[in-house]
């Protein structure tokens, strides 16, 4: 029987500060599993580790066992299971974890270490995705009439409202040809424009019972195309496009501290990698096969700032 990829995803949710947060952990493609180490990584400087609740009904028969180690100021949640009669999930929560949140923006990190075993045999080529607790809009550096997306985490009980700064003052934003997605979690800007250069952007999360201001993230506009610099190609290349089945990804410049993800158009990713560095002419294979008929985003991001994106159409 043939598999799609496995995917393990934890949540990315908005808080209050001072509050204890469950963080989901989401599997798919979760197939004949016989044992689990996950390693995930939080800032205690933000939050603390508190424990696991609400298993999947399908651990009953083995043994889930989870504690910390510590390292500064961070805190590795090391959990594992196993069990002699393999389980299979489709698409469901395996567990939360809880966290006594403090403020500021924390994410949660799957480290080196993370195994998925079924029978004897590691599963490779698992999709390991990071979740976290009230995301930071990212600086963008892109070319002059590309799209520009700045995202925060979404949640139904919350109001967004996104704004920008030229350098004077705070001023809300109006939907627009140019801005949409004003009163979301996801703010568009459409062909963009050399004065939008320089900008910065916020947005003001109304969440039950306390206001979340965002950072404010910086959007660059070059006023010439990545393909016309240098008459280089551009820095991200992909093919086929449309596209359903094999992904092929060309990275044609060397760089440090990348990641390499697929998002969908609410902003949230379903594809990722990390890498510590690439070389020039850097290729990856990416398999599209789980992903539904639409139009995701193809994103690479070196030292936290957008350095390319590519429209992706799944058929």
């Amino acid at each position: 029987m043939a598999f799609g990829q496995m995917t393990l995803s934890l949540g990315n949710i908005v808080s209050c500060n001072n509050n204890e947060v469950n963080i989901s952990l989401q599997v798919s493609e979760f197939n004949e599993v016989n044992a689990i180490t996950l390693k995930i990584q939080i800032d205690t400087l933000f939050c603390n580790y508190k424990g696991l609740t609400n298993p999947n009904s399908k651990l009953a028969g083995g043994n889930l066992i989870a504690n910390t180690s510590y390292t500064d100021s961070f805190a590795l949640i090391n959990i594992s299971w196993q069990s002699m009669s393999p389980i299979t999930i489709s698409n469901d929560k395996l567990f939360d974890i809880v966290l006594n949140y403090k403020e500021g923006s924390s994410s949660l990190s799957f480290t080196g270490g993370c195994e998925i075993a079924s029978g004897l045999t590691p599963v490779e080529n698992i999709n390991y995705l990071n979740g976290s607790i009230n995301k930071q809009p990212q600086s963008l550096f892109i070319a002059e009439g590309e799209t520009a997306i700045f995202s925060v985490n979404y949640d139904n009980e919350s109001t967004y409202l996104w704004q920008f700064n030229s350098g004077e003052r705070w001023i809300d934003l109006s939907n627009s040809p140019t801005y949409s997605g004003v009163f979301s979690h996801e703010l568009v800007i459409s062909n963009t424009t050399l004065d939008l250069s320089n900008n910065t952007y916020r947005c003001i999360v109304n969440h039950i019972e306390c206001e979340i201001i965002s950072s404010p993230a910086t959007l660059k506009v070059s006023p010439m195309s990545i393909n016309e610099h240098n008459n280089q190609p551009g820095i991200l290349n992909v093919f086929p496009n449309p596209n359903h089945g094999i992904l092929h990804c060309e990275v044609n410049s060397p760089l440090e501290h990348i990641d390499i993800s697929i998002v969908d158009m609410l902003g949230n990713k379903l594809w990722v990698r990390n890498y510590k560095d690439l070389p020039a002419n850097y290729s990856e294979t990416i398999n599209t096969g789980f992903l539904k008929q639409g139009v995701y985003i193809l994103q690479l991001i070196s030292d936290e700032i957008v350095q390319s994106t590519v429209k992706v159409i799944i058929k």
